[in-house]
């Protein structure tokens, strides 16, 4: 029964695609059909450009489907702009993908029943060990046959760059998708996309948009916002009004009484920027010790990072394992991996990235 329902939903996919293709809108830097015409009105189907969100992946224990949408549903609750793509439940582990919308992107989404990414629609069409170079009006990415993609800035701006990021071969075979490529591309991969993925993409924003009503929101708060300004400012004139009366029959002494409440109120306020400041000190003497450990194994240390409680240390070494391995043992962390793969370095030693998570240090002194 499962699988007749699956089967009725791809057809039912491809037939959008083949018959309702001009229902297909794409935003990019604009909002235009499968064949770059201007679009107005709602569509069946978007594809969401690639410069409009990020990608993360997590892997989950290997759930029933039906259990882990549930689990990731609740991972979701409160990042309602977030599309999940759960893949296939393998015998380990299954991987989903959270697409993260840019707010500006939610803002610019038309109405349509099937939002779906241009990562997913474009890898659809690629073979597994295939490598993408996707350049289309001034956006460049690079994107691998099983969907892992990366725009291209920063240190990643050449193929060979990432396919060595993602584990591939230096010197990969590389397709090159350009302006004229896309729309046939786009529509391919609409026809290949699987029945579970047409389930995952059918109006996921549209929840989140029912979910938080801004507008109503706004509204809300900005008539609460002027009814509270208007009485305090009717209030504070006169208290005003009331105090002036009393100070001109009261003399200078209560003027002095008000300057020294003035200092201390000062004061106060100075106090309590002091404390916010030391509270949010962190103990950087706990990431020099990873950095140590590291340099014991002769390890050349070019960058760290400590974002979010997870440090991240990149180098090089005679043996990354060994550098693992030292890093590892230190109780203040935990979790420690490689978070990119090993490779050759420009000294002849092993590039490695690895991540410790600092979750149980305190954050302040």
């Amino acid at each position: 029964m499962t699988n007749l329902v699956n089967d009725t939903v791809q057809s039912a996919g491809r037939l959008a695609v083949d018959v309702l293709r001009s229902r297909v809108a794409w935003l990019t830097d604009s909002l235009t059909d499968l064949d770059g015409e201007s679009w107005v009105g709602r569509a069946l189907v978007l594809v969401l450009g690639r410069e409009h969100y990020t990608e993360r992946r997590r892997r989950y224990p290997p759930l029933g489907r039906r259990d882990l949408r549930n689990v990731v549903r609740q991972d979701l609750a409160a990042s309602p702009a977030t599309i999940a793509c759960l893949g296939p439940v393998e015998a380990e582990h299954c991987e989903v993908v959270f697409f993260e919308l840019a707010p500006s992107a939610v803002e610019r989404l038309p109405r349509a029943m099937f939002v779906v990414p241009e990562t997913v629609v474009l890898a659809g069409g690629l073979e597994r060990g295939d490598l993408a170079d996707v350049y289309r009006r001034g956006f460049r990415y690079f994107l691998t046959g099983s969907g892992i993609s990366q725009p291209a800035y920063g240190a990643v701006t050449d193929p060979r760059l990432f396919a060595i990021a993602v584990g591939y071969d230096a010197d990969p075979s590389v397709v090159g998708l350009g302006p004229d490529d896309m729309s046939a591309r786009l529509t391919a991969g609409l026809r290949q996309l699987p029945a579970w993925s047409w389930w995952q993409f059918f109006r996921p924003i549209e929840d989140a948009r029912q979910k938080i009503r801004w507008q109503a929101i706004a509204k809300l708060v900005g008539s609460t916002l002027i009814a509270y300004l208007v009485a305090a400012s009717a209030y504070l004139g006169l208290v005003e009004r009331a105090r002036e009366a009393e100070l001109a029959g009261l003399g200078p002494d209560v003027e002095n009484l008000l300057n020294v409440q003035q200092q201390i109120d000062h004061l106060q306020l100075e106090r309590a920027g002091l404390v916010r400041i030391l509270q949010e000190r962190r103990y950087t003497y706990i990431v020099w010790q990873f950095v140590a450990a590291a340099w014991s194994k002769g390890a050349f240390v070019s960058e760290i990072r400590l974002m979010d409680n997870r440090l991240t240390i990149q180098g090089e070494a005679p043996s990354s394992t060994e550098v693992l391995a030292v890093v590892a043992a230190i109780p203040q962390g935990s979790g420690a991996k490689f978070s990119a793969p090993v490779r050759a370095g420009a000294n002849g030693g092993e590039g490695f990235s690895i991540t410790i998570d600092l979750g149980g240090v305190p954050a302040r002194d």
